[in-house]
This record gives structure tokens, C-alpha cells and sequence, in this order.
């Protein structure tokens, strides 16, 4: 009888053994494994000792492409188990926040230049504002006039559009002997809208495409602009999708990517101090954005997949910004 002849060990290459991990960062990894996200950087030099570590590796070299020459939005991101986020183990939740502390993070003025390409061509501000919010809204939580209105709504109006109905509530919890000359402190729609128009926190696209064109062969300043937004458009629609930013956590997110303010004595930052200090006393995250995916699932894989496309469009964000904004901080 023949032996069965067994080739030496030493021409065959190493594989990799990964220490025992949670069922956790073990779907993860198989998630993104199959999404070809995995590949040989990720256990070339040191060998990963776990399935997180593989994940870790896996992640980080598709962030560094997000984040690659990024000023203004400074972005980490984490990998946390619903458990952690006041969910269950079968979810994960891709969380991206800012490292610095709140006083660190940015704040951009933008009404006197868009105020500028108002007096270019009526509409003309508004129309790139317009453009501008739907671009954050595919970023991860930027803070601007708008969503510092739907914040007083929220935590002053009782999601009502003015202060009507909280003074209402508040008489109605007095005496008529209380409420006759009862000086009622509450924050109004008056002042929110002081030194702004109200189309600076609800703006419209007013302008045609013709109008745009003329406004910028009209204006240095004006074209710049415009050839910025056209960048973004462009983006928007002709490749692929961008990674969803929706706020899928059961708990308040206490995070900002900037600010995003009109004036200096705007309320901005004291409505976004309002929400916060709200927002610290039941449960919350600090992050600027937490998507949740099923990790039994390809979703996760699909988001990590998609975030150049993030990264890219925070870049010609970035150069709108410079255009239209002064960094304040």
C-alpha cells in the first residue's frame, strides 16, 4: 500500500486565528467579510487578535477616506452594541461624533454673505441657503437656523410654531387672581427671528436655473458660489447613494458637527444650550449622528460601503462654507 503523501506545512501560508469574540463583532465581521470591506490590510503586519480588531482595521481604513482633508467637520466614528444605546444585542449603531469638547466645536456666521448675494439678485441668498440645509441634511447634525427653530418649537412651544399656546398652558395653571397682570418670561418667535429674515430659517429655492446663471455672470462673488452648489448638485446626482444620517437611537443625541449661525446675537447656541441642558436629564448620546442596523443583516456593510460618498460631500460642503461663512471659532 502506497502512503498518502502530505505536503510540508511550511509552503502553505499562514492563516489567521481570531480569539473567541461576542456573536456581536462575529456577525459584523462576516457581514463585512462578504461585502468584500475586508481584505488583506486588514490582517497585514501585527495579526488581529480578534474579530473587533479585524472590524477596527476594516472600518477605519474606509473613515480615513472619509475624513481625508476635512477642516471644518472633524469627525470620529464608533461602533456601538444596542445594548449600549438603549436597544437590544441584535442591533449595532454606527455613531459619529466630534472629539472636542462643546466650546471647541465650530461656529460658522453666514447671514452677511448671503445677505450679499441677496442685494446681487433678490432670491439669490435664499436659493443657495436652500441648497446649503438640504446638503447638511445628508451630514451628520449641523446646527442652523432651522433646526434651532424646530428646537424652540420643541422645547419652548410644545410643538407649536409660536409661544401662543405655551403662555396659554402656563395662565392656565394660575388663578385668575394670578393671571390677571401675570408677566409670563417665555421665548418667542419675535425673538428668535431679531436681525433675520424668516426665510433664513425656512428657505426656499426662489430662483430658476436662468436666473442663477444671470446673477452669476452679474457677480465674481456670485459665480463662485454658484459653481460651488453646482458641485454639490452634481454629486447629489450623479453618483451613488450617500450612507444614511438619520437619528435612529431611542434617546436624545447631544452632538454637533458645527454651527451654523446668522448674526452673533442670533439664538443659535442659546437654543441649542436650551436643548442640550433639556436633553442631559433623561437618556442621551453624545454624537452628531447614530444609525442603527439589524447585524444579522447587510445593512451595516451597505453604510460603511457608501462613505466615501459622505466624505466627498463634506468636502464641497466645506468649500460652499468657505464661500459663504465666517469661522468664528
Amino acid at each position: 500500500m502506497n502512503t498518502l503523501s502530505i505536503p510540508r506545512a511550511n509552503a502553505i501560508a499562514p492563516s489567521y486565528h481570531l480569539a473567541a469574540d461576542s456573536d456581536y463583532t462575529t456577525k459584523i465581521a462576516t457581514t463585512l467579510l462578504d461585502a468584500g470591506l475586508i481584505g488583506d490590510e486588514c490582517v497585514r503586519g501585527t495579526s488581529p487578535r480578534s474579530f473587533a480588531e479585524v472590524c477596527r482595521r476594516a472600518i477605519a481604513a474606509r473613515w480615513t477616506e472619509v475624513t481625508a482633508g476635512l477642516r471644518t467637520f472633524n469627525w470620529h466614528l464608533h461602533v456601538l452594541p444596542g445594548t449600549e444605546v438603549y436597544s437590544d444585542e441584535s442591533f449595532a449603531f454606527v455613531c459619529v461624533l466630534r472629539p472636542e469638547t462643546y466650546d471647541q466645536w465650530p461656529v460658522l456666521e453666514i447671514g452677511p454673505r448671503i445677505m450679499q448675494l441677496e442685494s446681487t439678485r433678490p432670491g439669490l441668498g435664499q436659493t443657495v441657503l436652500a441648497l446649503l440645509y438640504d446638503a447638511f441634511d445628508s451630514l451628520p447634525n449641523v446646527f442652523t437656523p432651522r433646526t434651532a427653530l424646530w428646537t424652540a418649537e420643541y422645547v419652548h412651544w410644545h410643538g407649536e410654531r409660536d409661544e401662543a399656546y405655551a403662555i396659554e398652558e402656563l395662565l392656565g395653571w394660575m388663578t385668575p387672581e394670578e393671571a390677571q397682570g401675570a408677566t409670563i418670561d417665555v421665548f418667542r418667535r419675535a425673538d428668535f427671528f431679531c436681525g433675520l429674515p424668516e426665510w433664513a430659517a425656512l428657505p426656499e429655492r426662489v430662483l430658476t436655473v436662468r436666473d442663477i446663471e444671470e446673477a452669476a455672470r452679474s457677480d465674481e462673488f456670485a459665480a463662485s458660489v454658484v459653481a460651488a452648489c453646482d458641485a454639490i448638485s452634481d454629486l447629489a446626482m450623479h453618483d451613488g447613494p450617500l450612507p444614511s444620517m438619520a437619528h435612529d437611537a431611542p434617546c436624545e443625541l447631544i452632538g454637533v458637527s458645527a454651527f451654523v449661525r446668522w448674526h452673533e446675537d442670533d439664538a443659535v447656541l442659546r437654543l441649542w444650550d436650551d436643548y442640550a441642558n433639556l436633553s442631559v436629564q433623561g437618556e442621551h448620546l453624545e454624537a452628531c449622528a447614530a444609525v442603527g442596523f439589524d447585524i444579522r443583516g447587510t445593512g451595516i456593510a451597505d453604510w460603511i460601503g457608501a462613505l466615501p460618498q459622505l466624505g466627498e460631500l463634506a468636502r464641497r460642503v466645506e468649500v460652499l462654507l468657505d464661500l459663504v461663512g465666517e469661522r468664528r471659532t
